[in-house]
C-alpha cells in the first residue's frame, strides 16, 4: 500500500479550510470592537434566534458541542444580559430553555449588517449552485462520518 502525503488528503484539506474560516471569523470580530461579541458568541446567539425555547443538551448537538463547553458560552452572555434562560415543564417534567433576550437580539442584528458584506463575498467564491451543492457535500460528509463512527456530541 503507497503511503499518501497527508497534505493531499480530503481530511487535511478540510481541516485547513475550517482553520482559514475560524481564524477569518475571529479577526473580523476583533475589528468590531463596538459589538464585543467574539466569532463563536456570534454562531451561538444565531442559533438561539433560529430556535428560541430551545434546551442547552439539544443546541449541544445542532452545534456538536459537548454540554460542558456550552455551558460556559451561555454562562457569559446571561452574564451580560443577551440570553435568559426559562424553566419551563414538558411532559411533566422541569427544563430550562434558553432565549435571546432583546439585547441580544439588537446585537445579533449589528452583527449581522456588519457581517453581511463579508458573507456575500464569500459566497460569490462559487455560483448560487456551486454554492448550494458545496453546503451539501460539507452535510453529507459531516452526517456520513457522524453516522460511521457512531459520534455524540451533547
Amino acid at each position: 500500500m503507497k503511503e499518501t502525503d497527508i497534505t493531499q488528503t480530503l481530511m487535511f484539506s478540510l481541516d485547513q479550510a475550517s482553520r482559514v474560516a475560524r481564524v477569518s471569523g475571529m479577526r473580523f470580530f476583533e475589528k468590531c470592537s463596538d459589538l464585543d461579541i467574539t466569532f463563536n458568541e456570534y454562531f451561538l446567539i444565531n442559533m438561539l434566534h433560529a430556535h428560541p425555547n430551545i434546551h442547552q443538551r439539544s443546541i449541544a448537538k445542532l452545534m456538536l458541542k459537548g454540554t460542558a463547553n456550552l455551558s460556559r458560552d451561555l454562562e457569559k452572555l446571561e452574564k451580560r444580559g443577551l440570553l435568559k434562560r426559562n424553566l419551563t415543564t414538558k411532559d411533566k417534567w422541569m427544563v430550562k430553555t434558553l432565549m435571546l433576550t432583546e439585547k441580544g437580539e439588537e446585537i445579533r442584528q449589528k452583527a449581522m449588517e456588519l457581517a453581511q458584506d463579508r458573507i456575500n463575498k464569500i459566497q460569490q467564491i462559487y455560483s448560487p449552485e456551486e454554492y448550494a451543492q458545496f453546503k451539501e457535500f460539507l452535510a453529507r460528509f459531516t452526517n456520513e462520518i457522524i453516522k460511521k463512527e457512531d459520534m455524540f456530541f451533547e
